[in-house]
């Protein structure tokens, strides 16, 4: 498996674009109100303390953010014996300005009235661990006792990729054994972090990801992610979106819009596919695709037509899109559509609706109602498909 450099002061693969200011408005949206856990073990601590300054620095930045937006923090830390009690007066120096209680760790009995009784928006657990086998030990213990929900374990060489170099950006709690068949060259240090998300995930923890300091602000604050990103949780659920939701489905198709794979729409065309539109979310609550089920126009013909219809990045390759196809299936039956219908000029898009179940039509089988106003120049290029709700 080929490592990702540039943790501990080593070489860098390359620069990574920095989150967009919609995505990370977006995010911090999410992440409002929410309970996060960070693990940080000793392998992500360089040896020399003014390098271990500028890590801590890195990861404040993010947190400092998190906590603005009304998120509290969990920091479980593996204090380095070298570090002696160095650490904390670096990590107290740089998170000064946040509200941040540090709490040697005993027991997960302290961690939890720490937490009911502080008004800190971060509470740091120092955990003296020698080993990392009793570090994770610990955090398995305190996943179940607790119920943790979202973990971020950082880690040195960062996502987990493919042989080839493709980085892996999501992982279902059940495939982590096939990546470890798939995967026989994998690190020693990555095949014992694997073993501790799987051993979270089965203690009930809904997602964990694994990422580098570095590259947490693209791992928590952008649709593509920069980690991998392990989910409890063997299906997607879809659900109609509702107000909460807008904001964020909105930038998702303008995402799919700027990459091409959808027709850009007036907001006025939008605001009917928003309130008819539907959201597929994995670990609960992150949106992973979006896809609008018109009904309105095509009264006359009883038929439904899917629109906007886009999978988040990190997500392509899930089955993510397949879910939402399958849910607005069961949708048509329930209002008792005679079909549903897609437009598409991507030859893949109309493979993925074949694959689907859906047969390619001349345009005079799709409602009348659809071509109003259309371009004709596009129109030559657009490719009708239908399914039949009886066939």
């Amino acid at each position: 498996m080929k490592r990702e450099k540039g943790c501990n002061g080593s070489a860098s693969v390359g620069s990574v674009e920095p989150p967009s200011t919609l995505e990370k408005h977006l995010y911090l949206r999410v992440f409002r109100d929410a309970s996060l856990v960070f693990i940080l073990p000793d392998e992500v601590f360089p040896r020399d303390l003014e390098e271990a300054e500028v890590i801590v620095s890195g990861l404040v930045e993010v947190l400092s953010e998190l906590t603005q937006a009304g998120a509290r923090i969990l920091l479980l830390v593996q204090v380095p014996e070298r570090y002696g009690s160095h650490l904390r007066e670096i990590m107290g120096q740089s998170m000064a300005a946040m509200r941040t209680r540090f709490l040697p760790v005993t027991g997960w009995q302290s961690l939890l009235m720490n937490h009911c009784r502080a008004s800190d928006a971060v509470l740091v657990g120092l955990c003296s661990d020698a080993t990392e086998e009793a570090f994770h030990s610990r955090l398995v213990e305190y996943a179940g006792v607790l119920g943790f929900s979202r973990m971020i374990v950082l880690n040195a060489l960062g996502r987990i990729q493919r042989q080839d170099g493709k980085p892996i950006s999501f992982v279902l709690a059940d495939g982590i054994r096939k990546l470890l068949i798939d995967l026989p060259e994998m690190p020693e240090e990555t095949l014992r972090t694997l073993s501790l998300v799987e051993s979270l995930l089965q203690q009930g923890v809904e997602s964990v990801s694994l990422c580098r300091i570095r590259d947490l602000p693209q791992e928590l604050f952008t649709y593509q992610g920069h980690g991998t990103f392990f989910s409890r949780r063997h299906q997607c659920d879809l659900r109609r979106l509702v107000w909460r939701d807008y904001p964020q489905a909105v930038s998702i198709i303008g995402q799919g819009e700027r990459e091409g794979f959808l027709l850009p729409r007036s907001e006025h065309d939008l605001a009917p596919i928003l309130a008819e539109g539907y959201g597929a979310f994995v670990s609960g609550s992150v949106m992973a695709g979006v896809c609008g089920l018109l009904t309105s126009p095509y009264l006359d013909e009883n038929l439904g037509e899917i629109v906007s219809l886009y999978t988040v990045t990190r997500f392509k390759g899930e089955g993510v899109g397949r879910r939402m196809i399958q849910g607005l299936k069961q949708e048509a039956a329930r209002q008792e559509l005679n079909g549903l219908f897609a437009c598409t000029t991507h030859e893949r898009v109309v493979a993925f609706f074949q694959r689907e179940g859906f047969r390619i039509v001349s345009h005079d089988r799709i409602p009348q109602a659809k071509w109003t106003h259309y371009d004709e120049a596009r129109k030559r290029s657009v490719v009708g498909l239908v399914w039949s709700i009886n066939a």
